[in-house]
């Protein structure tokens, strides 16, 4: 994803990332390209749901998903903490996360109702 640098101290609109982002690949990426996945890139795992769930509904020749490895599982580690006693929280923080995930590849995605979602 097209994203200002992490230490330039700037933010963008995911609205402005995904008009970046297919900008930037439509110049270069061939159309018969089968798909692109985008890690979160150290995006804290709001930011990166949140710049999944736009650029996906966007006219590009391409189809677009994740590949969010850490920022699925980081926010159930902070949960979780290893331990024992907290292995819910961190079961209930990962789900949490794969539902903000799915909310945004359905096009449901609201960064203000991240806490509430739930597998369905």
């Amino acid at each position: 994803m097209v994203v200002p640098g992490a230490s330039s101290g700037e933010s963008a609109a995911p609205e402005d990332v995904a008009a970046r982002t297919v900008g930037v690949f439509s110049g270069i990426v061939p159309e018969r390209v089968a798909g692109i996945a985008f890690p979160s890139g150290g995006q804290c795992p709001e930011a990166a749901t949140a710049n999944l769930a736009t650029p996906r509904h966007m006219p590009a020749p391409w189809p677009l998903t994740f590949s969010f490895g850490r920022a699925l599982v980081d926010p159930a580690l902070a949960a979780w903490r290893g331990d024992p006693r907290r292995m819910r929280a961190g079961q209930r923080a990962l789900a949490n996360r794969v539902a903000c995930n799915l909310a945004a590849l359905r096009g449901g995605y609201r960064p203000a109702d991240a806490g509430n979602y739930a597998l369905a």
